[in-house]
């Protein structure tokens, strides 16, 4: 019975042979593993992908093993190096992105402070204005209980 490499499977194959192998192994490994034509035009991803697929139409059933076991091979060889985990690109691209937030941050920050300065100020004009109010009021409310007082 025919069983030929899944989709997603020759997605994610492709992806990984792109990853671990350079134009030169990849034609290496797909010559080595019997596949049927020349070696494709195209990215890594492209040519493992469109030999994948041409497999697939070739040898339904031979090659899923085979494509299985090297992708085991390819993961038993891989070594971990904590020192090389996140490349300076990657770390300066997270940098760059939480410099741009921090800047967002500290415009919206600066905004509503001076906001915070224009409203206190606003406040303190508002009170100069009223004050004298309040205290005419209490000046005239004192002099009525002195004028009060009088008739008493």
């Amino acid at each position: 019975m025919a069983k030929p490499i899944p989709a997603p499977l020759v997605a994610l194959v492709a992806d990984f042979c792109a990853e671990q192998e350079t134009h030169a192994s990849l034609d290496s490994l797909f010559m080595y593993a019997e596949a049927s034509r020349d070696p494709p035009a195209g990215s890594k991803p492209v040519k493992a992908q469109s030999w994948l697929r041409e497999t697939n139409k070739v040898h339904p059933d031979s090659r899923t093993r085979d494509v299985l076991d090297w992708k085991a091979t390819c993961e038993r060889r891989f070594v971990y190096n904590a020192a090389n985990a996140v490349s300076n690109a990657d770390r300066n691209a997270v940098l760059q992105k939480f410099q741009v937030r921090r800047a967002i941050l500290e415009k919206f920050l600066s905004a509503g402070l001076n906001e915070l300065r224009q409203l206190a100020q606003h406040a303190q004009s508002r009170r100069a204005v009223l004050m004298p109010q309040p205290a005419e009021a209490a000046n005239r409310f004192a002099q009525f209980e002195a004028d009060l007082s009088v008739f008493k």
